[in-house]
């Protein structure tokens, strides 16, 4: 399966210690250059930043299509237009983001989108995983 992350889901399950959730449900992740960016070489001291920058599980891609990330930067971040084409370029199973516009983009690129809640639960189209010990997952 292939999953592409932004660096909100990364941070947040960092921030709550169930960052291996990601490798438990999804094996490996592919992030986009400036997610990696954004989490690891400008986090310096937060959440996140020795999680992503050790493990092996985490996949760092070059988007190709710059032209299409350029004009995406006009209403989101680096990392959010960066996921949303890596995505679309790798014709990925699911693209791992929460903000709401960035998710209206994916959706008109017809992108699966798997979000995070403020309830600490992780929502994949027919599945809903909440976070915590036990993680649940519910299909």
């Amino acid at each position: 399966m292939k999953i592409v992350s932004n660096s909100t889901p990364l941070i947040a399950l960092s921030r709550i210690n169930e960052f291996e959730l990601l490798h438990v449900i999804f094996g490996s992740i592919i992030v986009p250059s400036a997610v990696y960016k954004e989490v690891v070489s400008e986090g310096t001291g937060r959440p996140g930043v020795k999680e992503v920058a050790n493990a092996s599980w985490i996949i760092k891609r070059e988007v190709q299509n710059l032209l299409a990330v350029s004009l995406l930067q006009i209403d989101l971040d680096p990392g959010e237009a960066e996921a949303v084409v890596l995505a679309k370029e790798l014709g990925a199973d699911y693209l791992l983001l929460d903000e709401k516009k960035a998710r209206r983009v994916a959706r008109n690129s017809e992108i699966k989108i798997g979000k995070k809640s403020k309830w600490n639960s992780i929502h994949i189209p027919n599945s809903l995983i909440f976070l915590g010990k036990p993680f649940i997952v519910i299909s």
